[in-house]
């Protein structure tokens, strides 16, 4: 009798495993919705690019905003916030601690008609400043969105919002 490493063992079970369940039937998963990504920094960007009404502008400002206050994570000084950040990359809190600053909004925009009428939800991100200085943004879950990825399109401010930070002290918004 021929005997079986455990690991060609293992390896039989897992093959057949899967062979078992791809014949299980059920449906395919629904397509992921897809669409056109736009970064911008304030309302009056975003009306400019003429794919989302006024108030989906003004909603997408607001949530970003709400995303950045409820999860921006917090420093108990400037001095750690900007080795955890980057200088220029803090802005106040409160009176005792410092976050990283809001730059810009991202936003996926599906189709709007179709969107509309399905009342889908519009994908809105806070961005920040790259940790190590790429042009771009990163998202509150580190994401980098890079300025020459041409699958995103960046408003003229957003572009200069990631070239040249503000000083420390206010905010964008």
């Amino acid at each position: 009798m021929t005997r079986i490493s455990r690991s060609k063992l293992l390896s039989l079970i897992v093959a057949f495993g899967t062979l078992a369940l791809a014949g299980c039937g059920g449906s395919a998963p629904p397509p992921v919705p897809t669409g056109e990504q736009i970064v911008f920094v304030t309302t009056q960007d975003c009306n400019s690019f003429e794919k989302l009404t006024k108030e989906e502008c003004t909603f997408a400002v607001k949530k970003a905003l709400e995303d950045h206050l409820a999860t921006a994570p917090t420093y108990k000084s400037l001095t750690s916030c900007t080795k955890a950040e980057g200088i220029n990359k803090c802005e106040r809190a409160d009176d005792t601690t410092f976050r990283p600053r809001l730059l810009a909004i991202s936003v996926i925009i599906f189709d709007a008609e179709a969107a509309r009428k399905k009342q889908l939800p519009i994908p809105v991100t806070p961005l920040y400043a790259t940790a190590t200085g790429e042009p771009g943004f990163r998202t509150p879950a580190k994401t980098v969105l890079k300025g020459d990825d041409e699958l995103i399109k960046f408003t003229p401010k957003a572009v200069a919002a990631y070239s040249q930070f503000p000083k420390v002290g206010g905010s964008l918004f």
